[in-house]
């Protein structure tokens, strides 16, 4: 495309925006309460096009903005708070996990038994305790059976 083809798009946009203007001009005109002197202030548009409000719109559009900046800052605020808990938080679970590590290695240390060839002493004391362990364990099994049992008795019951 040449030169004309640049124009005539321009062109195009130069009208769009104009009848963008006259509408929004007769939007503000018609929510001016009657009375008020309109006011020109310029726009951020590039034709330096004017739109004109009245002081009372100006002060409503001053405060919504005050008001939706402090909304604004408070959220920030309120995330900059969430973020620095949820960064204790991190730190906090880095230490624990380097202290759990440090304990299990130390456990692992302090139980590295013999190899169960060896001595056989220490596998037939190896089954004992295993044998012991798994009778706790079904005697834990069953109270624990009864007490969920008798829960559930109570909350029928109540």
């Amino acid at each position: 495309m040449g030169e004309s083809g640049e124009r005539k798009r321009s062109k195009k946009k130069s009208k769009r925006s104009r009848r963008d203007k006259a509408a929004a001009r007769s939007r503000l005109s018609k929510n001016a309460p009657e009375g008020a002197a309109p006011e020109t202030v310029s726009s951020n548009e590039p034709s330096g096009g004017e739109t004109y409000l009245s002081a009372t719109n100006q002060e409503l559009v001053i405060e919504l903005q005050k008001t939706e900046l402090s909304r604004l800052l408070r959220e920030q605020q309120r995330l900059n708070e969430r973020i620095d808990q949820l960064l204790q938080l991190h730190e906090r679970e880095q230490v624990l996990r380097q202290q759990m590590q440090a304990s299990l290695d130390s456990l692992t240390a302090q139980r590295h038994l013999p190899t169960p060839n060896t001595d056989e002493t220490n596998q037939a004391q190896l089954i004992a305790r295993v044998n012991s362990a798994e009778g706790k364990f079904s005697a834990l099994q069953s109270a624990v059976s009864l007490l969920v049992a008798a829960l559930e008795r109570q909350r029928a019951s109540a």
